[in-house]
């Protein structure tokens, strides 16, 4: 991700924050973003954390090919997170888009929901119908729910792609301000982490496993349903 400054556009995909094994891919899809392969929204964004200090993530999304001719846009092949002040990194399937990332005690803690019975199913029906990970020498680990800091909120970006079109992407550097206007009234994303918890959504899961709802998948996962694509490996 080239350096942006202030709303301004990503100037080129393969900029300053260095994702190992990815630059090759996208140098090599973007002729062909027009008709197929993937295509890639790159984004600055600060983040509030429960102290009150604000860092700013290096926030990475790439879309599956677009379907061509009955869809718009595929689907969510990874998300993908840097923070390189503590050289941190996250990268995640498709169907876990991370809502909290914060750090307690110089220790990074990172929040991804489970949004759909299949999902509850494949990961043991977790509690709270999220899955909470602790970041340590040996990288990511996941950690049960009451290990996880209580007073930690929702504070990424949730909208950040669109099912038009790449250009209605976000874009460039999101400061709060502009995070709060593009992402708008927290209840129509989902709420926050204190009302999930409290919630319809905090519960799904529980409600999946007592309608024994799910899905049985023959063979391997795709990797856009991997929890943990990374391990804590370096953004550079």
């Amino acid at each position: 991700m080239k350096g942006t400054s202030g709303t301004g556009r990503v100037a080129s995909s393969a900029g300053n924050c260095v994702w190992r094994g990815a630059i090759g891919v996208v140098a090599l899809v973007a002729p062909l973003y027009a008709c197929s392969g993937t295509d890639t929204a790159e984004w600055k964004e600060e983040v509030k954390l429960h102290d009150g200090q604000v860092i700013v993530l290096e926030r990475r999304a790439t879309i599956g090919s677009s379907g061509f001719p009955t869809q718009q846009r595929g689907t969510i092949r990874h998300w993908e997170i840097c923070y390189r002040p503590m050289n941190v990194y996250w990268k995640s399937g498709g169907v876990f888009r991370p809502e909290i990332f914060d750090i307690v005690d110089g220790i990074p803690y990172l929040m991804v929901p489970a949004d759909h019975c299949s999902i509850c199913q494949l990961y043991d029906y977790p509690e709270k119908s999220a899955m909470f990970f602790r970041f340590g020498k040996d990288g990511w680990k996941r950690i049960p729910f009451s290990e996880f800091p209580k007073d930690l909120d929702t504070n990424l970006l949730r909208r950040a792609l669109s099912g038009r079109s790449h250009s209605d992407d976000v874009k460039g550097f999101m400061t709060l301000a502009a995070k709060a206007k593009w992402d708008g009234d927290p209840k129509w994303v989902g709420g926050t982490f204190r009302q999930w918890m409290e919630g319809e959504r905090g519960r799904r899961c529980e409600q999946c496993e007592a309608a024994g709802q799910g899905v049985d998948l023959i063979g391997e996962k795709p990797k856009s349903w991997e929890v943990l694509l990374s391990h804590g490996r370096s953004c550079e």
